[in-house]
């Protein structure tokens, strides 16, 4: 409810530049058909012609067809990375939870997504917030989706990645460099 809009904006941003493109938003709950729907509206797009609202059971086939993905943090990023798909990463925070990361939590990491976390570098964009930036997420929507540097850059990021999770120690890998990010 709280980054949908925001990835909508940044659609219509990148559809400026490819006016053929279109859009997907996986519904995992019936329920969210409504929400959906109220943001395409006040993003100005139409379901049907920019956007399609995929059921549950077609979010990986969707994940492997995508050209470019906008993701909420989490573990779908992670998904994405595997499928070597180009991604932004957003995340919109309340003022609250700003605050008490900030100031009680006192999280200050370099990177938040789960696929830069691992590698140590910026693999994926990600905009972590409470306002986020709609034209910029778009303009990295619009790098990671266009070919070239940043795109070819991102894919190899994945690659990277994926090769790592690959090893016996991969799990006690994660670990030891999530402890370490705490430590």
């Amino acid at each position: 409810s709280r980054n949908l809009l925001t990835h909508l904006k940044a659609a219509v941003y990148l559809k400026k530049y490819f006016p053929a493109v279109r859009f997907a938003v996986s519904c995992v709950h019936s329920t969210a058909v409504n929400t959906v729907e109220k943001c395409l509206k006040e993003a100005g797009l139409n379901l049907g012609d920019d956007v399609l609202t995929v059921p549950k059971h077609l979010t990986y086939p969707m994940m492997n067809e995508c050209k470019a993905a906008l993701a909420k943090s989490g573990t779908v990023t992670l998904e994405l990375a595997l499928r070597r798909k180009p991604t932004v990463v957003t995340y919109q925070l309340t003022a609250l939870n700003k605050f008490i990361a900030k100031y009680f939590m006192r999280v200050n990491l370099p990177h938040y997504c789960i696929v830069n976390i691992l590698q140590e570098q910026m693999v994926f964009p990600e905009f972590i917030d409470v306002n986020l930036p709609v034209n910029a997420i778009g303009e990295q929507l619009h790098l990671l989706y266009s070919e070239g540097l940043h795109r070819d850059a991102c894919i190899e990021g994945c690659r990277k990645m994926s090769a790592s999770l690959g090893c016996q120690q991969s799990a006690r890998s994660a670990v030891k460099a999530i402890g370490d990010l705490f430590a």
